[in-house]
């Protein structure tokens, strides 16, 4: 992270909720780097699922992002199938568009029936669009 600040260059520190116990050495990292100059370009970039003893001050001192898929059936279907309209675009086979939109949208229902937690499900799992 020094060298870093010093040249201008960005760090990602990925999973951080995972280390929770060196938190506070990066704090500490964070706070000794920037009580001397830094370059206009240096970032730092923190990756991480909540967690109960994530650092407080840390998170204070933050500017949090977070990434949730849209809710409702029509709003996911558009980002589903939007997000994939190369494949439409494509002179494919009409088979294979049908297959796309029907992958779209049997996501799509899973995602929305997360809410309904284990009711209707044998075993509970948090689908995303990695599992897309």
């Amino acid at each position: 992270m020094e060298e870093a600040s010093a040249n201008g260059n960005w760090v990602f520190l990925a999973n951080c909720h995972l280390s929770i116990s060196l938190l506070s050495e990066i704090e500490t990292k964070i706070d000794t780097i920037f009580r001397f100059e830094v370059a206009e370009n240096f970032r730092v970039i923190l990756s991480a699922n909540p967690h109960p003893d994530f650092s407080i001050s840390l998170l204070q001192r933050s500017i949090k992002i977070t990434m949730e898929p849209p809710r409702g059936i029509k709003s996911n279907m558009l980002r589903l199938y939007g997000a994939k309209s190369s494949f439409t675009n494509v002179e494919a086979d009409r088979t294979f568009r049908k297959a796309i939109f029907g992958l779209c949208w049997f996501h799509t229902i899973l995602i929305e029936r997360k809410k309904f937690k284990s009711l209707g499900w044998n075993v509970t799992y948090s689908f995303n669009d990695s599992d897309y």
